[in-house]
Order: structure tokens, then sequence, then C-alpha cells
């Protein structure tokens, strides 16, 4: 049952995902502008016919994207604390044990806090933005205000997209067990490299051990090999005198 429901939320969010991705896909056009030092660019905007439509369709997503969202978070991070918080340990009570179990509820129901709270943070001033511009056309169409838009946008994009990796850093400082597992991983990366480090050096040693060997043992036999020669020169040398 469980299998079957989440294969079914999944199917109704990509299918409500392409649905309300219908709305920019169709009314979105490229217009050539022209900003207050003269000079000519192209916006993408999109072009409805009537601002009312517009209007509705931005409260609509702001409804989809954010406040929907934010209340089913907000409902099972809540429904997650309670169910934590009114677990207790079996056998008796134990003043330390204890102590320690709800210092460890406080900081997950706090971790929990915080995510929810920089979920609402980051995604509200791009919530708020899309719905101004929607209502007060004139900050797209007059070049004026083309600069500060554009840099208003980017903020507001950059502090959406922010919650992505905001969510690893928040259980890195405030969860202990997922610390824990951090350190434990970067320990075994490290002492991997450690050992394949000791093993590259053990074998250089033994390499150039092998190297100093065989060079040894080429000046042993050459040295074996060219004294009989240089005596044997000597005493031809020496009767030839005689």
């Amino acid at each position: 049952m469980a299998t079957g429901r989440t294969k079914f939320i999944l199917i109704f969010i990509w299918v409500l995902s392409l649905v309300i991705s219908i709305g920019p896909l169709v009314n979105a056009r490229v217009m050539p502008q022209e900003s207050s030092t003269g000079e000519h660019y192209y916006q993408c905007d999109e072009q409805w016919k009537n601002d009312g439509t517009a209007i509705v369709y931005d409260v609509f997503m702001l409804c989809v994207v954010y406040v929907i969202p934010l209340g089913v978070l907000i409902w099972a991070y809540s429904v997650t604390g309670v169910i934590l918080w009114r677990r207790t340990l079996p056998g008796n009570a134990q003043g330390d044990r204890d102590v320690s179990q709800l210092i460890a509820k406080k900081k997950i129901i706090k971790m929990l806090s915080v995510i929810v709270l920089a979920f609402a943070l980051c995604w509200l001033p791009l919530n708020i933005f899309n719905m101004v511009i929607t209502i007060n056309q004139r900050y797209l169409r007059e070049s004026v205000y083309h600069d500060v838009i554009i840099t208003i946008y980017l903020t507001c994009f950059w502090m959406a997209m922010a919650n992505s990796f905001l969510n690893p850093i928040i259980y890195t400082f405030l969860n202990e067990t997922f610390r824990e597992d951090l350190m434990r991983l970067v320990n075994c990366v490290r002492n991997g490299n450690n050992k394949r480090k000791r093993k590259d050096g053990r074998r250089r040693t033994i390499s150039m051990s092998s190297g100093a060997s065989h060079r040894s043992m080429n000046s042993r036999v050459t040295s074996t090999l060219l004294i009989p020669s240089w005596s044997q020169r000597k005493g031809e040398f020496v009767e030839h005198v005689v």
C-alpha cells in the first residue's frame, strides 16, 4: 500500500509540474527593448492577452510552489516533532539517560524548525517579486527600471536556489549523528589515501633497492671480467720487455 501510494504521489507531482509549465511555454515571447542609454537588447517575458489571467496564474503558482509545500512541510515536521517529543525510553527512569535523551530531542526539533524556516525565507522573495511584477507591469515595460529589476530578480532567484545546498549544512551543524557519520567518512577517505601513499612509498623503495642491487651485481661482474684481461695484458707486456 505504501509503495503504491508513493508511486501515485510521484506521478502526480510530475504531471502537475508539466501542466503548470504550459502557461509560460505558450505565452513566453522574446521582445526587443531599448535601455535608458540607447542600447538595444532582447527580453524574454510572458505576454498574456489578459492581465487578469496573468495575475490568476501567478496566484495559482504561489499556492502550488510555495504556500502548499510550506504547509505540508510544517505539518509533516510538526507531526514528527510531536511523536518524537512524546516518545520515552523503556525501563525505569534514569537521570543522566533521560537528560541526554531530552537534549537530543531538542536538537532534532530545532533542526526541523530551521529547515522549515530556511525554506520559507529562501523562497519568499522570489514569489513576492513575481507577484509585484505581474500586478505592476510598468516595471518591465519601462527601460529605466531594467537594471534594477534584473539585479533584484537575480538576487531573489539566487536565494531560492540557495535552499538546495542549505539543508546539508543544517544537517551538518545541528545533527550530531550526521556529523559523526561525516567525520567517519572523511577519516575513511583520509586513511585510504594514506594507505595508498605508504604502498607507493614501499614500491618505490623496493624498486630503488632492486636497481641498486642490479647495478652492484653488474659492477662486480664487470670487475671480474676485467681483472684477468688486465693481468693477461700485463704478462704479455712483461714477456715482450724481457
